[in-house]
């Protein structure tokens, strides 16, 4: 497939024979994201896309005070937009991780390999979000919700970010199932809390400046959105993980399995 100048489609984003280099050199991950922007770009922009119905979903939900269409809106939409989302979040692994290929058909791979375990990481990160409007509309319109509430709702949330901040890497590189990515992601959180601070820092500061400066957010969701906070969290927490899961060793030894199969 040919786009304009007769660029070739399958091409786009990632140099195909790019070298890994080194992770701890200076300007490693600025190098990465200018090398692989347009793989990136258009990972996010599909995302973006299918997260439409969720934001609708938020934003009457909020304007008409119903809660039930936040959550249902939280769930629905958040199943429906994991598919896109850990797809995308792969481009920003592989992207880090120096991967060479063409992008459209790794995402095309991992749609298809990973759709159905996205679901339920979806529907739990859509739900939070409900949620999490819905305290913040509240408090916006005045109502006073009990201290606990507030508490309960900032400690579920932290914990969420730092499950979460593990979460997918596994889900992508591992053949694991969801509850021991679970046990291993918490035991990570707690194995390296600077790590962990670090990468809920960012978000928090990250989507914070985003709700702080809606609606005129939207253009950084456009060119930033869910790529930028991805690939940021990766090179958080990639090498950690690395040195505690030996995830480049498995990764590549799985390779080789599937490509003698």
């Amino acid at each position: 497939m040919s786009l304009f100048g007769g660029l070739n489609y399958n091409d786009l984003g990632g140099t195909l024979d790019a070298e890994q280099g080194d992770r701890s050199a200076k300007g490693y991950s600025w190098h990465m994201i200018v090398d692989n922007f347009t793989r990136l770009f258009l990972t996010n922009l599909i995302c973006v896309a299918f997260l439409i119905p969720a934001l609708v979903g938020f934003t009457f939900g909020s304007m008409w005070d119903r809660p039930q269409i936040l959550l249902l809106s939280g769930v629905l939409g958040g199943a429906l937009a994991a598919p896109s989302y850990i797809a995308m979040y792969d481009a920003a692994l592989m992207s880090y991780r120096g991967y060479p290929g063409r992008w459209w058909e790794r995402y095309k791979l991992v749609l298809k390999r990973e759709w159905k375990g996205s679901l339920v990481p979806g529907m739990v990160i859509g739900l939070l979000a409900a949620m999490v409007i819905n305290i913040v509309t509240n408090l916006y319109d005045g109502n006073r919700l009990p201290d606990m509430m507030l508490v309960s709702m900032v400690i579920a949330v932290l914990v969420a970010l730092a499950v979460f901040s593990y979460l997918w890497i596994q889900r992508l590189m591992l053949d694991l199932p969801l509850t021991q990515i679970l046990h291993n992601s918490w035991l990570l959180a707690m194995m390296h809390p600077a790590v962990t601070l670090g990468a809920i820092a960012f978000r928090v500061v990250y989507w914070g400046l985003l709700l702080i400066l809606y609606p005129y957010s939207f253009v950084f969701l456009f060119f930033l959105g869910v790529w930028f906070p991805a690939f940021i969290n990766v090179r958080i927490v990639y090498n950690t993980m690395d040195r505690d899961m030996k995830l480049d060793e498995r990764y590549e030894a799985a390779q080789e399995d599937d490509a003698e199969e």
